[in-house]
């Protein structure tokens, strides 16, 4: 394709997006909707939306009862690179997770973030039910949790009960998502429809 990296990747990954459809389908889908991030309101079209960077420190300095100060020396400590640096979805999570695994509350090694046998990226919805790749879905947790979980849903009631106070206070911060707290907190499985 003659295009920039920056159309080509996007079409790249329909494509990717179609061809998955079609095969959990059984056949081609007669319809797609593309749903776009950018410019469903007036003021946001042509408009860069704001870098991983500016999101964490609008919502850190909203964060009330949190000592922050390690967690923005970690982040300053980046210079130049921190841009770059938090398209790494388990950095962002560390970061909009206060440095806490989700599932334990129990701090998180930045120098072993990438460490597969420590952390994993967990979908809360499992992808065998529901294929929700979003940040929405996502949590950095530490592997034996995500392992015990396994495809489970919902979420270990012990768990819920143990973390639902650090859920609220990362929801009322707006670190998480109203849709994000209610799929950590949900207390039954999918119906039929969901799955579909």
């Amino acid at each position: 394709m003659y295009v920039s990296n920056a159309v080509k990747r996007p079409i790249v990954r329909t494509f990717d997006i179609v061809s998955e459809v079609s095969k959990v389908m059984g056949s081609a889908p007669t319809k797609i909707f593309v749903e776009m991030a950018r410019g469903a309101i007036e003021e946001q079209k042509g408009k860069r939306t704001k870098s991983r960077k500016d999101q964490i420190y609008d919502l850190y300095d909203t964060v009330k009862d949190e000592d922050l100060s390690a967690l923005r020396a970690e982040l300053e400590g980046m210079g130049d690179q921190i841009d770059n640096r938090l398209q790494s979805e388990r950095l962002y999570l560390y970061y909009l997770q206060l440095g806490k695994c989700m599932y334990s509350g129990a701090p998180i090694n930045l120098d072993q973030l990438l460490n597969d046998k420590i952390y994993d990226v967990d979908h809360i919805y499992p992808q065998s039910l529901v294929k929700d790749d979003s940040i929405t879905n996502k949590v950095l947790v530490l592997s034996t949790l995500n392992a015990e979980k396994s495809d489970k849903y919902p979420i270990d009631p012990e768990i819920q009960k143990r973390m639902d106070g650090y859920w609220k206070k990362l929801l009322n911060n707006k670190l998480i998502s109203e849709e994000k707290y209610k799929r950590l907190t949900r207390k039954h499985g999918f119906t039929d429809e969901e799955r579909m």
